[in-house]
């Protein structure tokens, strides 16, 4: 669990507007010798989580899509800034409020919770992998559909896109009036 809390840690000490806030987070002996219990406590946002938006209101323009990737990008370029990579960046973890404001949850702790290691400094590896889970984050907001096999990230409730050759479709393929 040493990850776990250190993930958390330092996902506390980065704050922007796009990120989800972490306050706390420990370790706490289990009940009767089993388990230790971890916890963590962050900002509560009042939003869905993207793959419930999507299937709600459906795909989005490509401005609107656009919009929605400038709020992810600015919140990931102030993680970095702060030396931290989200490192499991899904549909998941892309909170949209009733206002439209996009709020990323789980930095670094996700990725920690699911075995990735936290490197002691941001690398450029951290940076390129945050980088083509935004990329993904772009193709579910035109397509509605998640890039599966593009990211080794959950698609969440939204459907895999269709497939040729090994490859995902390009988004104006899986969905007309996409402009290329």
């Amino acid at each position: 669990m040493a990850p776990f809390l250190e993930a958390a840690a330092r996902a506390g000490k980065v704050s922007h507007s796009g990120l989800v806030r972490v306050y706390d987070a420990a370790l706490e002996p289990g009940p009767r010798r089993s388990a230790d219990v971890a916890f963590l406590i962050r900002e509560w946002v009042e939003g869905e989580p993207l793959d419930e938006h999507l299937l709600r209101v459906g795909e989005l323009a490509a401005p609107d899509a656009a919009d929605v990737l400038r709020q992810v990008a600015d919140a990931l370029t102030a993680a970095h800034a702060g030396g931290l990579a989200h490192g499991r960046l899904h549909p998941g973890n892309v909170l949209v409020t009733a206002a439209g404001r996009v709020r990323l949850t789980d930095a670094a702790v996700a990725a920690a919770v699911h075995g990735a290691p936290i490197p002691e400094q941001l690398d450029a590896l951290a940076v390129q992998a945050d980088t083509r889970d935004a990329g993904a984050v772009l193709y579910a907001l035109l397509t509605r559909h998640w890039p599966g096999g593009s990211t080794p990230q959950p698609a969440g409730r939204l459907l895999v896109s269709p497939r040729a050759h090994g490859r995902a479709l390009a988004p104006h393929q899986v969905r007309a009036g996409v402009p290329r």
